[in-house]
Order: C-alpha cells, then sequence, then structure tokens
C-alpha cells in the first residue's frame, strides 16, 4: 500500500510535467529515477527482513529502461545478477528474487525480467541478437556492486570486442529490413513511431553501433571526437526528445504501449502539444511537418 500511494502521487506529478510541454526525454527519465526508488527501496527492505548484511545479487536495468528512459506504457526490464548458475540459487536469493518481483506485479506494472549468471549473460547474449542489444543498455539499480562490475568487464571482454563486424553486418540488416517494411520513406500516413523510417529504433541503433565502434554511447563524444557535428548532433537530440515526447501522449492517452500514429491520434496528439491552428485539420498537418521533419533527420543521420 505504502509504493502503490508513493506510485500514484508521482505518475501524477509525471503526467503533469508532461502536460505543462516538458521534454519527451525528461518525463521518461523522471518515470525511470521513480521506479528506481520503488525497486532500491523494496530490495532493501527485503534485505532488512532476512537480515541478510549484503546482498547475494545485483539488481540490474537493461533495454529502455537500461538507458534510463521509460515511456508510460512500456515494460520494466531487470536482471537479476547473481554470482552462480541460475537453477542452483540458494534459497534465500530466490526468496528475494520473489519478494522483489510480486510487489512491482501487484502495483500493476509489466515486468521483464531474467535471472542469470555472467556466465549465462554471455552465452544468452552470444546467442540471441535482442539479448545482446539489451544488456548494452544497463544500469546497476542496487545490490552487489562487484557482481555487476564483473559483469561489464566480461561482457566487454567476451561480447563487445569480438564479432563486430557480424554485429555491425547484423544491425545493417535490420535497418534495411524494417527501412523496407516502410518503403524508404518517413512521408507515411500512419507512421510506427518506433519501428518506422526515422523512429526510435534507429535512434538505438545509433547510440548501439557507436558503443560497439568508440566504446562510448554518448552523442557528445561523438561531436568532440569529430565523427559528427554540431549540427547533426542537434538534430538527432532534437528528434529524440520530439519522438520520446509523441510516444508519451500516446501511452497516456491510449493507457497501453501504442506506437502507431494513427489519423485520429494525430489530431489528439496536435491538440494535446497546443499546435495553435483554429482547425484540427490544420494543427494536424502543422504537426506531422514537424514529425515528418524529425524522422527524417534521424533517418538521414541513421
Amino acid at each position: 500500500a505504502l509504493y502503490q500511494r508513493y506510485m500514484e502521487t508521482e505518475q501524477k506529478k509525471i503526467l503533469e510535467l508532461h502536460r505543462e510541454g516538458a521534454g519527451g526525454v525528461e518525463v521518461c527519465e523522471a518515470r525511470a529515477e521513480m521506479i528506481d526508488k520503488i525497486l532500491t527501496t523494496i530490495l532493501q527492505a527485503t534485505l532488512n527482513s532476512q537480515e541478510t548484511k549484503s546482498s547475494p545479487l545485483a539488481l540490474v536495468a537493461t533495454g529502455g529502461y537500461g538507458r534510463g528512459t521509460l515511456n508510460p506504457g512500456s515494460d520494466i526490464d531487470i536482471l537479476f545478477l547473481v554470482p552462480r548458475a541460475s537453477n542452483k540459487l540458494p534459497k534465500n536469493a530466490q526468496e528475494i528474487i520473489q519478494q522483489v518481483l510480486y510487489p512491482l506485479w501487484d502495483m500493476g506494472f509489466k515486468v521483464g525480467h531474467a535471472c542469470r549468471s555472467i556466465a549465462e549473460c554471455i552465452e544468452q547474449a552470444k546467442a540471441d541478437q535482442q539479448n545482446f542489444t539489451s544488456l548494452l543498455d544497463t544500469r546497476l539499480i542496487s545490490g552487489d556492486s562487484e557482481l555487476y562490475k564483473e559483469f561489464l568487464i566480461a561482457f566487454e571482454k567476451n561480447c563487445i570486442r569480438k564479432k563486430q563486424d557480424a554485429f555491425f553486418e547484423t544491425r545493417s540488416q535490420d535497418l534495411r529490413s524494417r527501412h523496407k517494411k516502410s518503403s524508404y520513406t518517413v512521408f507515411l500516413q500512419e507512421p510506427n513511431v518506433k519501428e518506422s523510417c526515422g523512429g526510435l529504433r534507429d535512434f538505438q541503433n545509433i547510440l548501439w553501433i557507436a558503443r560497439i565502434k568508440t566504446g562510448s554511447s554518448d552523442l557528445k563524444k561523438l561531436f568532440e571526437d569529430r565523427i559528427i557535428t554540431s549540427n547533426t548532433l542537434k538534430e538527432i537530440e532534437e528528434a529524440y526528445d520530439f519522438l520520446m515526447r509523441v510516444r508519451n501522449e500516446l501511452h497516456y492517452h491510449t493507457g497501453k504501449a501504442t506506437d502507431i500514429l494513427t489519423l485520429q491520434l494525430q489530431g489528439i496528439v496536435a491538440t494535446a502539444f497546443d499546435y495553435p491552428e483554429r482547425s484540427i485539420l490544420r494543427r494536424t498537418e502543422s504537426f506531422m511537418r514537424d514529425y515528418y521533419r524529425h524522422t527524417r533527420h534521424l533517418y538521414n543521420h541513421t
């Protein structure tokens, strides 16, 4: 009940922040921070109830949540990083995992979770590209920091430094496949904010390729290293923030993880974003001009 009250209070504040016109990234970071606090206190309360001096696991954020952003309808992706094979966990570690997950489910969160040792993480990353990219974006939320550091070292050595050409080829194939479905254009009547040309997936590809190629997914470092220009940096960051704000509005309005910007939803988003034109048709046209401009920038830079 305590977590539920906290969550409801914070979510109202975050929604108000969105309604006041805050950037998409700012709102998503506020949501991720809220979940961080909930998870940290749940884990600590669980450890205290067991009178355990140290955590036998590391609670790690992965995927979009690992990047420190969370749209209103997005899943919470977490990894319980454990020091031994997941099928050989001691009873207290199993109980900790259950006591972290149950309150999240009770509060209505959609949780994507895995429990793995470092060796199992490496194995899964090598076997599946989606697992690999998910583990490219991780953050320690709480728990055993030394275990998490060991994971980062092992992941860098066994996954990032090896088979880079194969990774680039897979990313290139992913881009071509998705772009082909969109007929290689951003000018779709009802685009997918995440998957279409110039969508959020294109932005993520930029981060992943930069991470593998340069060791950092910080776009500002790409500018400092003269890989991209200041104008390119500005266009990418503005496009990403705009798309995240659009996705936030879609999730808030529909109450679920909606990514298709239908004709009806275009008018709703344009009105929510206070486009000044009197008729909904003109507001929609103005909004979609901005949408196409930002997605074109992302598409071209990707």
